[in-house]
């Protein structure tokens, strides 16, 4: 039997910029939301219609440093990872937080676009995360496929 797979991939866009701390063990925890629109055209009268989901993503370690250097509202960035949610009672109500843990995170837009950014408090980019855990080859492109 095979195992269980927790896996979501989104593709958005930053509605505010990061915000990056440090957790109660000293672990770098970065948190950011993704705006994914979804696209349909109305049978009934042919009208295009548009359906926004805010994602909540929440990164730890050296890829929170990596988010939280690189990001920015409005940026538009691919990321995967798990698909969490914790359940807790507050005022006697039950609530539901549920977030993506990610697991990789790839930005989207050109060398150009990061520059017109607006970033005067952050310091300069730090290099790409290395890739040694069992989600390594995730978001890589076939070796095989060719660009025409």
């Amino acid at each position: 039997m095979a195992g269980d797979l927790n896996r979501c991939e989104f593709i958005g866009r930053l509605g505010a910029d990061p915000e990056r701390r440090l957790g109660a063990s000293g672990v770098a925890v970065t948190r950011f939301s993704i705006a994914v629109n979804s696209r349909w055209r109305d049978r009934g009268t042919g009208e295009q219609k548009t359906s926004t989901q805010w994602i909540k993503i929440v990164a730890f370690r050296r890829l929170a440093e990596v988010c939280d250097n690189l990001l920015h509202k409005g940026a538009k960035v691919f990321v995967a990872g798990e698909f969490s949610t914790n359940r807790y009672e507050r005022e006697g109500e039950v609530r539901i937080h549920v977030e993506v843990i990610a697991r990789e995170m790839q930005l989207l837009e050109s060398a150009a676009a990061r520059s017109r950014a607006p970033s005067p408090d952050k310091p300069a980019p730090t290099p790409p995360v290395p890739r040694s855990s069992q989600f390594a080859t995730w978001g890589q492109t076939h070796p095989d496929y060719r660009k025409r």
